[in-house]
């Protein structure tokens, strides 16, 4: 769990070390600390294909990380994020070229911290991470030089699996947490109300970004969630059936598709959407039957809502169509995958994250 000392790759030259001692916005205070740190040359952790998905390979320098999240930096898709298990946050300036941890000479962040979900303010120039360190979950702001712990969930072993912060207010902050708690600040974080709690935990966080106050949630028993009241009210869709008919299995992953105005899940079953916000769902025609692989993520193109991009069966599966026909393309070693982002800049560009 992350210890924010920051970490500056010593043998990139001076220009480089200037370019990346911003970090995001910002000094160099958040890097250097302890003088240089390579990422460990281990395991592959996300592989990227930047001609739509037919071909991939490894990013050389992610090896040995275990992503938990992704986040694409405002305005900026070469600058991104990357949330780890058990490393911290790192990122990259200059589109994975070289990829650095992020560190805190005031050590609210530990580089060995578990980083669950990632989120930004309008602007770009804030971080939000949900993080998982020292025991507890926390919120973490990281602007500038400066990283501020916003909240510490009460309880030991909880985590924080996701939040909010609202396009017209940066103060207006929501959280779900593992206990089933759903809070909210409108002070950025001086002090936090519960405004609705649920039976089971939360472990998945979506919103509309077009929509304030309308955002999707998961649960730790597979219970999803809806609300348009900005968490204070939840709609509750128990034992979820695909065609009203069968049980979805886990879903692994989901995303809203602006494109579409649906949402899109990755599940036991397949590939499935939800034109209703979650209250009934449609499995998607696949090229194998329901159930036979898992489709274990999803993503959408930016800007055209028929072309669709899904994990099956350990392989990349593109549709031009809406799901009419499909083209498979091999992945390197044929690896788990947990999440598919397409940068919205290039969206040729994909970087798909390796699960352990």
């Amino acid at each position: 769990m992350p210890k924010f000392a920051a970490v500056f790759l010593v043998f990139i030259g001076a220009a480089a070390l200037i370019a990346l001692g911003m970090f995001i916005f910002a000094p160099a205070a958040f890097f250097g600390k302890d003088g240089t740190k390579e990422m460990p040359k281990k395991e592959a952790s996300i592989i990227v294909s930047e001609d739509g998905g037919a071909t991939w390979h490894v990013l050389e320098t992610a090896r040995g990380l275990e992503p938990l999240s992704f986040e694409f930096k405002k305005g900026d898709t070469n600058q991104f994020y990357i949330g780890t298990k058990g490393m911290g946050l790192w990122v990259s300036t200059d589109a994975g070229n070289t990829i650095i941890q992020v560190g805190d000479p005031g050590n609210k962040l530990d580089t060995d911290a578990d980083i669950y979900h990632i989120t930004q303010n309008a602007s770009g120039d804030a971080l939000y991470l949900s993080v998982f360190q020292r025991g507890y979950g926390m919120l973490i702001r990281l602007s500038g030089d400066r990283a501020e712990n916003l909240y510490t969930a009460p309880l030991q072993n909880f985590g924080i699996f996701g939040s909010i912060v609202s396009e017209r207010d940066e103060r207006h902050i929501s959280l779900a947490s593992g206990d089933g708690s759903f809070l909210e600040t409108v002070d950025g974080g001086k002090t936090w109300e519960t405004i609705s709690r649920t039976k089971e935990g939360f472990i998945m966080l979506e919103k509309d970004p077009e929509r304030e106050g309308h955002f999707w949630a998961l649960g730790n028993k597979q219970s999803f969630y809806a609300t348009d009241t900005g968490g204070r009210l939840w709609r509750e869709y128990r034992n979820i059936k695909v065609d009203e008919k069968e049980s979805p299995g886990q879903i692994h992953s989901f995303i809203f598709s602006q494109t579409r105005k649906a949402l899109l899940a990755a599940s036991d079953y397949g590939l499935l959407e939800s034109l209703d916000n979650g209250a009934s769902w449609r499995a998607f025609r696949t090229p194998v039957p329901p159930r036979t692989l898992k489709v274990t993520a999803v993503a959408s193109h930016p800007y055209f809502g028929e072309v669709l991009w899904m994990i099956l069966g350990g392989e990349v599966y593109r549709t031009d169509d809406g799901g009419i026909t499909w083209r498979m393309n091999l992945l390197p070693g044929k690896v788990p995958i947990r999440f598919l982002r397409v940068d919205a800049g290039n969206p040729k560009k994909l970087y798909a994250g390796i699960s352990r």
